[in-house]
């Protein structure tokens, strides 16, 4: 006689969910929604010790769970609830037989999110940092002179390759943007300022320090990334918000 199945635990059922995940989601999603359904798992099993299984998950733990995340930003909270709300409807959809239970999650649980649209420079503000930009050859200054050309995010500027210009056709070129937030790689023409900054950032990366560089444009000469945080801060420091 064959023996039935013995159920999974909390932890080995989320790490089959996101396995069976990789096929479609790209890996920086399955990482950051693989360690909120963990720390979720770590939280359930330090509450209650007698949940070993998805199927035990009951309301009162995911009201206790509301508490203990109060503290988060409600934009942070209500994509966590969603989240882990998908991930349970999936595994019902699925029907595996250690599926969480139907109605766990209400309307009311998810926190208003207040609508905040990008604050624009002030035309003095804009002023400013033109005017230091003008004068500077630093990265950073010829990154943000990337960003006023072209209109692209922050983003997608620190992701640029270190070689970014595409031959559309003999005579055409264009920088090529790796897909990003929006999921789809762009094109932008390429102008002659455009090509002289570029340039100015090649000749900037192949000065850096010794040793295997990052696979970006955006390289100080110290040998290391520039990230979000610290063009950021010139962009503030320039126009001196």
């Amino acid at each position: 006689m064959k023996r039935p199945c013995k159920p999974l635990d909390l932890k080995s059922t989320f790490e089959r969910y996101f396995k069976l995940r990789e096929a479609t989601w790209k890996p920086s999603t399955i990482r950051s929604r693989r360690y909120l359904l963990l720390r979720f798992a770590r939280y359930l099993q330090c509450q209650d010790p007698h949940v070993v299984q998805c199927s035990q998950i009951r309301r009162r733990h995911v009201e206790d769970w509301f508490v203990f995340t109060k503290g988060l930003h409600p934009r942070t909270r209500s994509d966590n609830l969603q989240i882990i709300q998908q991930v349970f409807t999936d595994m019902r959809e699925w029907r595996w037989a250690d599926a969480p239970p139907a109605g766990l999650f209400h309307e009311t649980d998810f926190p208003s999110v207040p609508q905040r649209l990008p604050k624009p420079l002030s035309p003095e503000a804009d002023q400013r940092l033109q005017a230091q930009l003008e004068g500077d050859v630093s990265v950073m200054a010829l990154g943000l002179k990337i960003l006023r050309l072209t209109g692209l995010r922050s983003g997608e500027l620190l992701s640029l390759p270190p070689d970014p210009v595409h031959c559309l056709q003999p005579g055409q070129y264009a920088i090529r943007v790796p897909p990003g937030k929006t999921n789809t790689e762009r094109l932008f023409p390429l102008t002659p300022p455009l090509q002289n900054i570029i340039t100015q950032l090649q000749q900037r990366r192949g000065c850096s320090a010794q040793g295997e560089l990052p696979p970006f444009l955006m390289v100080m000469e110290q040998g290391h990334r520039v990230n979000m945080w610290t063009l950021r801060r010139y962009m503030k420091r320039a126009a001196r918000l």
